[in-house]
């Protein structure tokens, strides 16, 4: 699991629709895949900050 801070959810989401990642739904999951592998991402805001925890998954299934 890794983490990315953004200054704002709307960047943050903005980021991850730039990387290729599809907007499963509230509150905001977001998932990638490539060639069997998944990744997945959820904005979260923090003390008014947006943080993306990235978390893969190598069976294509949502953790």
């Amino acid at each position: 699991m890794r983490t990315r801070r953004f200054p704002s959810r709307h960047e943050a989401e903005r980021y991850l629709a730039e990387q290729g990642f599809e907007f499963l739904g509230a509150p905001s999951r977001w998932r990638k895949t490539l060639d069997g592998h998944a990744c997945y991402a959820d904005v979260v805001v923090q003390n008014g900050a947006a943080v993306v925890v990235f978390i893969e998954s190598n069976d294509g299934l949502p953790p």
